[in-house]
C-alpha cells in the first residue's frame, strides 16, 4: 500500500508542470531558435537580426491587461519609444484577449521597431515581442512575424 501511495504521488506531481501555464509560437521559416535564453519562455532570429520571443512575468502587483499596458507604454515612451500607429485588440486561438502594440526608435541615425502583445491569463502576464532594424522588420518579413505572433497559444 505505502508503495503505491509514493508510486500515486509521484504520478501526481510529475504531471504538474503541464498542468503549468505555458505559451508557444511557431517563428517563421527562416528563424532559429536561441538557445539559453533565461529570461524567455522561446526567443528566435532571423540572419537580418530580427527576433521574435514570448515572456512570462507574474502579474505582481494583479493587474489588468488595460493597467499593464499602461504601464508598459509609459515605460516605453519614457525609453525613447513612439507609438507607431494605434493600439489593437487581438485574441489567441484559445480565446486569451490581449493587446498588440507597435512601437519605433530611432537610435544613431538608425530607425528600429519594437512590436508587443500583451495577455494576461492564469496569474501571468504574457508578451509576445519582436524587434529589429525597421528596414528589416518590414515588408514580407515583418507580415511573417506578425502572422507567427498572432499564433501563439496561451494555455
Amino acid at each position: 500500500m505505502k508503495h503505491r501511495m509514493t508510486l500515486l504521488l509521484a504520478l501526481l506531481f510529475s504531471a504538474v508542470p503541464a498542468c503549468t501555464p505555458s505559451a508557444r509560437l511557431r517563428p517563421p521559416d527562416d528563424f532559429a531558435a536561441l538557445e539559453g535564453q533565461k529570461d524567455f519562455v522561446m526567443r528566435a532570429a532571423n540572419p537580418d537580426g530580427v527576433v521574435i520571443a514570448v515572456r512570462r512575468e507574474a502579474n505582481k502587483p494583479a493587474g489588468s491587461l488595460k493597467f499593464w499596458c499602461g504601464m508598459l507604454d509609459a515605460k516605453l515612451q519614457k525609453d525613447g519609444y513612439r507609438a507607431d500607429g494605434a493600439a489593437r485588440d487581438v485574441t489567441t486561438t484559445t480565446g486569451v484577449h490581449g493587446q498588440a502594440m507597435h512601437y519605433q526608435r530611432v537610435e544613431h541615425g538608425r530607425a528600429y521597431r519594437y512590436w508587443v502583445t500583451v495577455f494576461v491569463s492564469g496569474g501571468r502576464i504574457w508578451m509576445v515581442e519582436a524587434g529589429g532594424d525597421a528596414e528589416k522588420l518590414n515588408g514580407a518579413t515583418g507580415g511573417l512575424v506578425e502572422q507567427a505572433m498572432s499564433s501563439v497559444f496561451i494555455g
